[in-house]
């Protein structure tokens, strides 16, 4: 039986994608990625979506609804 071949560096690749919790480590540079990722984009999305919502609500002539903002 065969003709699979493995290739090591996948399979290191899969040892430590399934033992993350070993080796992560925080650094600052992991530490910026997570504020970014984590904090940063999804306001700058959420702030997006609320002055979209507000130019249409202004454009039908309707009444401005109040959401709280983080850059006001």
């Amino acid at each position: 039986m065969g003709g699979l071949k493995v290739d090591p560096a996948i399979e290191r690749w899969g040892a430590m994608r399934e033992t993350t919790v070993r080796h992560f480590r925080i650094t600052p540079k992991t530490a910026r990625q997570g504020f970014l990722w984590g904090l940063v984009v999804p306001l700058i999305i959420y702030e997006g979506a609320i002055s979209e919502m507000k130019k249409r609500a202004v454009a039908r002539g309707e009444e401005v609804p109040k959401f709280p903002s983080f850059f006001q």
